[in-house]
């Protein structure tokens, strides 16, 4: 099918193969849907110029898509990656052979620099738990904050239909 893929192509679901040949900010939900359990879903996350890189996902027979592991042994090394795509960026880390990670990041925001800020200001707060969390929440956004330190709120604005 060529189109808008957004909702998927339900008149010949269910499919043994999803193929997205453009990059989606998610796997929606109505591709999971659609794949028949066993099937794989592979597309590109992320919706910017940056390629974050390759989901490939194999649905399971309760409805529910994972992460599919490759079985070629990779040397033990671990790779996480963390995506923001309301500010279309990525930040990549892998283990080396040291024991060591090396972070590779892209796009308009260093995500792990926000991390690394993130956690020196919890610890220099003490390491406050998670019921110091205060919640405001408004027609335009969510805050979060804990105590005083400015390193330590967070604010979501919500998108409005239209």
């Amino acid at each position: 099918m060529t189109g808008d893929g957004l909702l998927g192509h339900p008149r010949r679901a269910p499919y043994h193969r999803v193929i997205a040949t453009c990059a989606a900010c998610r796997i929606p939900y109505t591709w999971v849907r659609q794949t028949q359990p066993g099937g794989t879903i592979l597309a590109t996350v992320g919706s910017w110029s940056y390629g974050t890189g390759l989901a490939r996902v194999t649905v399971d027979d309760d409805g529910a898509a994972k992460e599919l592991i490759p079985s070629v042994d990779d040397g033990g090394q671990r790779t996480t990656y963390l995506f923001d795509p309301g500010r279309e960026s990525f930040a990549e880390l892998s283990e080396d052979s040291g024991g060591g990670w090396t972070v590779r990041q892209g796009g308009p925001a260093a995500l792990w620099d926000d991390v690394e800020q993130t956690l020196t200001a919890w610890q220099e707060a003490d390491r406050p738990d998670i019921d110091e969390v205060q919640l405001r929440i408004t027609a335009r956004s969510h805050t979060y904050w804990i105590g005083d330190t400015p390193g330590l709120r967070w604010e979501h604005h919500v998108l409005r239909p239209g």
